[in-house]
């Protein structure tokens, strides 16, 4: 399928707009709108009257209800922002203000239709009923088996399409849970759902001739199939991995149970990645654009970066019911404060208020799918509990030749958001969610880090960064590995001193490092994922000196000056040194993790 072949006029978006304009028209050029007729036995010049036929009319034409809405004490109700619409043809409840325009478009031709916005939304609140109207729209859908496109429903359980046009009836119905189905108008279907591309199940390949930069030889292709492979170190199973994450990003309306975190080295491709996530939803160059292209998007900051974490009040700009994804970059070893990660878990229990300064919190539900990315894992000041059981991986090892292979983003930038690769991805996002989960539970995914089977790379991902990251694997890598003795006395204080004294040989800034209590937990996290057991002695070890110290000095001085608190003359068979007495420790090797 191509969008050069494809009906337009089968979307049901366009099918939608023809028939609230067909039925304005009528209404607007009709003789009792002009008041040259009587209706009812009277001649409506009146725009109160006028008002009223009108909202009469589109309660008999339309399925018009209320969305679920909050009251004020008041129990007052803005009727423009409460109404919702059903649209017949895509199976979708949206927004009467929507549609607002050019239903008051009909009141009279030559007079502006603003003015009568709210005066007929009133008009059809009234007729239903109000303030507390029994009339509402069903319930959000929030599972996964059903994917909307501007063409039709995927169904990810039984890896089937329903096209719109030739497939679906008013009379369908769809199963609401596994054992229950509903007809369309009552499966809760809105805007949010709506991947705003064409879905195809059997999309062409994404392959582009004579693309490559000039040096290459003449009529070299390229295809995004191999760049994606060339982006997992031609590592099929991390590749199909990366299709998976993407793929549950791109579950609209619904709470996975997890953030995503993405590792990947300066040109990568990781902030690709986000974009094309993005574009899943919004569309890429088709020329469709409708009004789902804002339905993904949500901001933290205006700068989308992920230390906007740690702020009191992290969201700036638009938040609206319809966001489903929120891509933060320049995860670079930022610090994530105590802040960040009360927030970063809330993200994922779909406990979300989004606080905004001067702004009343705005309850985000299901909160959307939080995407970070940078060149290094998150620095969380703490790295159990929450953060472990909420964070999904994934870690990007390109080949050396994937720089040269992508200078076509140079020539051509917007080659990724081509309509061909985003149809292809999107199609084979949904397989590699079909692969990586059990067909059983796709009728509504919510992952469980903690007992999900995870692929072995996935597991070795997650203890990098649950052993605090980066700056805490160059650590032990580079200080520590070699320089270890068993059942001997080491000091956690004795620890940081060397980390702090690694990170400034390093140059790393000081809002980058683990403060001494959060080094714990990541040392003590580090050595567990290479096979030791941590044994505190609280106090009851003979007092250590510096001859007997579980590490090698000799060897950790070739790589770093030894910190002042490590000289023989702070230590004596009486003492501790500097280091205080109840975090000395002894490691027990119980396993070769390497």
């Amino acid at each position: 399928m191509s969008i050069e072949n494809f009906d337009i006029n089968r979307l049901p978006a366009e099918q939608w707009a023809k028939e609230i304009n067909k039925f304005t028209q009528n209404i607007k050029y009709s003789a009792v709108m002009n008041g040259d007729e009587e209706s009812n036995g009277r001649i409506l010049k009146n725009m109160d009257d006028r008002i009223t036929f009108v909202a009469n009319q589109i309660l008999h034409k339309f399925d018009v209800r209320y969305g679920h809405i909050k009251y004020s004490d008041s129990h007052s109700l803005n009727a423009t922002k409460s109404l919702m619409i059903y649209n017949p043809f895509s199976f979708v409840w949206v927004p009467y203000s929507s549609v607002a325009d050019a239903m008051t478009s009909a009141l009279n031709k030559n007079l502006s239709a603003d003015s009568h916005v709210e005066a007929l939304a009133d008009a059809i609140a009234f007729s239903l009923g109000s303030p507390r109207p029994s009339v509402t729209v069903p319930k959000d859908y929030t599972g996964t088996r059903y994917q909307l496109f501007l063409n039709g429903i995927y169904d990810l359980t039984d890896d089937v399409f329903f096209d719109f046009k030739d497939d679906l009836t008013e009379d369908s119905e769809l199963y609401i849970n596994k054992k229950e189905k509903r007809k369309m108008a009552n499966m809760g279907f809105t805007e949010k759902h709506i991947h705003n591309i064409l879905f195809d199940m059997n999309p062409d390949e994404p392959v582009f001739y004579d693309a490559l930069e000039p040096g290459h030889e003449e009529g070299e292709d390229w295809d995004f199939r191999t760049w994606l492979l060339k982006l997992n170190g031609n590592d099929k199973e991390k590749r199909d991995w990366l299709l998976y994450v993407m793929g549950l990003c791109i579950l609209p309306n619904v709470n996975i149970g997890a953030n995503i975190i993405l590792r990947g080295d300066s040109g990568s491709g990781k902030s690709t990645i986000g974009t094309l996530i993005s574009k899943m939803y919004t569309g890429g160059d088709s020329g469709i654009g409708l009004e789902y292209d804002s339905s993904a998007i949500g901001l933290i900051s205006n700068e989308h970066t992920a230390d906007t974490l740690n702020e009191d009040f992290p969201f700036r700009g638009t938040l609206t019911p319809k966001l489903n994804f929120i891509h933060l970059s320049e995860m670079n070893g930022t610090r994530m404060s105590s802040l960040a990660g009360t927030l970063y878990d809330k993200f994922a229990d779909n406990d979300l208020d989004a606080k905004k300064l001067h702004a009343q919190s705005f309850k985000l539900s299901p909160s959307p799918t939080l995407f970070m990315e940078g060149t290094k894992w998150a620095n969380f000041d703490t790295v159990k509990n929450g953060v472990e059981r909420r964070t999904l991986p994934v870690a990007l090892n390109p080949t050396p030749d994937l720089k040269y292979y992508t200078s076509i983003e140079h020539e051509k930038k917007d080659l990724f958001e081509h309509e061909k690769i985003l149809t292809w991805l999107v199609r084979h996002c949904y397989k590699a969610i079909r692969k990586f989960r059990d067909k059983n539970r796709l009728h509504s995914i919510h992952l469980n880090l903690m007992r999900d089977d995870l692929p072995e790379f996935v597991k070795e991902w997650r203890q990098e960064m649950m052993s605090g990251g980066d700056e805490i694997t160059t650590f032990y890598d580079d200080l520590l590995s070699d320089a270890l003795i068993v059942k001997k006395p080491i000091s956690i204080g004795m620890l940081h001193d060397l980390y702090n004294e690694n990170c400034d040989k390093r140059g790393v800034n000081r809002m980058y490092r683990k403060n001494r209590h959060n080094f714990q937990e990541s040392i003590e996290a580090k050595f567990e994922s290479k096979g030791y057991i941590v044994n505190y002695y609280n106090r009851k070890f003979k007092e250590p000196n510096i001859k007997n110290i579980g590490l090698n000095l000799d060897v950790i001085s070739h790589s770093i000056p030894l910190p002042t608190s490590l000289t023989p003359l702070l230590y004596t068979e009486e003492g501790y040194g500097r280091y205080y007495n109840l975090d000395w420790f002894e490691l027990e090797k119980v396993s070769n993790v390497d």
